[in-house]
């Protein structure tokens, strides 16, 4: 398996904070917010995740994997082992909340929310209980295409262009024919297919084979920074003349994705926070929404600055993420990798058994 690349958690870290920013102050509609465009800048995060997911995914297949039914299973599995067990961690309360609250409750919308699923029939009452998690349905309706392709694919290069073909195919096609569904609850299947979001992690897929030949190239942290910081304000200001989401946001995340991933390495103090925020990126941007939740109950006839609000309540979220990262989820991922590395683990039992059926 091909190394962490350090500098790309500082990139997850940058995502998260942003999305808990929109979430918790943003939303709050303040002169400052608006000013600043804080209610839309969780959006630039969406994307930045979307298009690293695609890196990731391409950057982490080893050129000499042996595509197939074996692999395309052990990708899906690792990737339910780093989502689903955090996330149904979070999701209890709001099942809890939600079983309570709603009579009759709609048991595909527990199932939906406990396996990441769509909506399939345009129905405007399902969503996530979770807010956020909105996006991982998008994940993992890319993880199943990109390990369908493994399936057809016999190399890393046809799986990236494969997969990545078929996104742009998928997403033109359907804006073409006009046969996009409404967003609704930003799960709606009829309009994932159709949204551009999906490109994202075609960009990452396709520039992971692009960092091949750039992965020896380094620029410095203030130079990375400040083209950086450069971006975000232009994508930000596109964003604010109206421009297509693709553009203003899509497009300045990839460059922004290009410029960490080639960024010198620090031992400095301050550097390696912000690697351990993006490790912790994960409970941040889930666990925020319950504190969201339960900051709104606390302080809802509460005449508390606004401003002040969303920004002690921003930090106190980042902090919470990064306690629940640090308690729980590492204890959870060293549980699993430990399961992994036994002697009789799932793996080999999986393998055991596939051969015994041969």
């Amino acid at each position: 398996m091909k190394s962490k690349i350090a500098s790309l958690q500082i990139l997850r870290a940058f995502a998260a904070i942003l999305v808990v920013i929109n979430h918790l102050w943003g939303d709050s509609k303040t002169a400052f917010a608006m000013k600043f465009g804080l209610e839309y800048i969780g959006d630039f995060g969406v994307d930045a995740f979307f298009i690293l997911s695609g890196f990731i995914m391409g950057y982490k297949t080893r050129d000499d994997s042996k595509l197939g039914v074996s692999t395309a299973f052990d990708f899906i599995r690792k990737r339910i082992e780093r989502i689903y067990p955090i996330l149904l961690i979070v999701l209890v309360p709001f099942i809890l909340i939600y079983l309570k609250q709603t009579h009759p409750f709609s048991l595909y919308e527990i199932v939906g929310n406990i396996l990441l699923l769509p909506s399939f029939n345009n129905n405007p009452q399902y969503h996530m209980l979770i807010g956020p998690s909105w996006s991982l349905v998008y994940e993992m309706f890319f993880y199943i295409i990109y390990a369908a392709i493994m399936l057809l694919a016999n190399s890393k290069k046809q799986l990236i262009i494969y997969s990545s073909s078929l996104l742009i195919i998928m997403v033109l096609g359907v804006k073409a024919l006009s046969l996009q569904g409404p967003e609704l609850g930003m799960v709606n299947f009829s309009h994932m297919i159709g949204d551009p979001l999906m490109i994202n992690f075609a960009m990452g897929c396709l520039f992971s084979q692009l960092f091949l030949k750039l992965q020896h190239l380094r620029i410095s942290i203030l130079v990375s920074s400040l083209l950086i910081g450069a971006i975000f304000v232009f994508g930000m200001w596109l964003s604010s003349e109206g421009a297509p989401r693709f553009f203003s946001f899509g497009l300045p995340a990839m460059a922004i994705v290009f410029l960490f991933s080639v960024m010198k390495p620090s031992e400095k103090k301050s550097y390696n926070l912000l690697v351990y925020l993006g490790n912790a990126s994960y409970s941040i941007y889930l666990t925020h929404f319950f504190i969201e939740v339960c900051g709104g109950i606390i302080f809802y006839h509460s005449k508390i600055n606004k401003d002040l609000y969303g920004i002690t309540l921003s930090i106190i979220c980042i902090v919470c993420g990064c306690l629940f990262y640090s308690i729980v989820e590492k204890r959870i991922t060293k549980a699993i990798q430990k399961f992994e590395l036994r002697p009789q683990g799932f793996r080999q039992r999986l393998n055991q058994w596939m051969s015994f059926k041969r």
